[in-house]
C-alpha cells in the first residue's frame, strides 16, 4: 500500500496527477453546465405548460359557462313557447355550444337538438320521458365539462386543424 502511495507522489507521475485532476475538474465542469441547462430547459418548459394552462382555463371556462347559461335560457323559452323563434334560438345556442364542449356533451346536445328537429317537423314530442332523460344527460355533461376542463395538447391541436383544413378543402371542391 506504501508502495502505490509512493508511485502517486513521485516526480517521475506528478504530470499524470496533475492532468488526472483537471481531466476530472473538466468533467465536473461539464457535467454541471448540462445540468444547469437541463435545469433551465425543464423550468422554461414546465413555466410554459403552466402559462398555456392558466391562459386555456381563462378563456374557455368563461365562454363554456357563456355558453352553456345562453343555451339552457333557450331551451326554457322553447319549453314555453314552442314557436319557430324559440326554436331557432335553441339551434343557435346549441351550435354555440358544440364549439366550446367536450366530444361526450356535442354527443349528447345532438340527442336533445334531434328530438327538438322531431318536433318541429311532426309537431308534437314524441317520448318527452326520453327527451327530459336526454336533457338531464346534456346538463350532467356540461357540468362535467365546467368542473373538469381538460386542455388539448398541441399535438392534438395541430391534428384538429389538419383534419378540418382537409375537410373543408374536400367540400370546397365538391361544391
Amino acid at each position: 500500500m506504501s508502495i502505490c502511495f509512493a508511485q502517486k507522489n513521485s516526480p517521475a507521475l506528478g504530470g499524470t496527477v496533475q492532468r488526472s485532476m483537471k481531466m476530472e475538474a473538466l468533467i465536473g465542469a461539464i457535467i454541471g453546465a448540462v445540468a444547469a441547462l437541463a435545469g433551465t430547459w425543464f423550468s422554461t418548459k414546465h413555466s410554459a405548460r403552466v402559462q398555456m394552462n392558466a391562459a386555456v382555463l381563462s378563456t374557455l371556462f368563461p365562454a363554456r359557462l357563456d355558453a352553456y347559461q345562453k343555451f339552457e335560457a333557450a331551451i326554457e323559452e322553447w319549453s314555453n313557447s314552442k314557436t319557430a323563434t324559440s326554436c331557432a334560438a335553441v339551434y343557435r345556442a346549441g351550435y354555440m355550444v358544440a364549439l366550446v364542449s367536450s366530444n361526450e356533451t356535442t354527443a349528447d346536445l345532438n340527442k336533445v337538438l334531434n328530438y327538438i328537429r322531431a318536433f318541429e317537423l311532426k309537431g308534437i314530442l314524441a317520448d318527452i320521458e326520453q327527451f327530459q332523460l336526454a336533457h338531464v344527460k346534456l346538463l350532467v355533461s356540461m357540468n362535467h365539462d365546467l368542473m373538469h376542463i381538460s386542455i388539448p395538447s398541441i399535438q392534438y391541436v395541430n391534428k384538429q386543424a389538419k383534419s378540418t383544413k382537409k375537410s373543408c378543402g374536400s367540400s370546397a371542391q365538391n361544391s
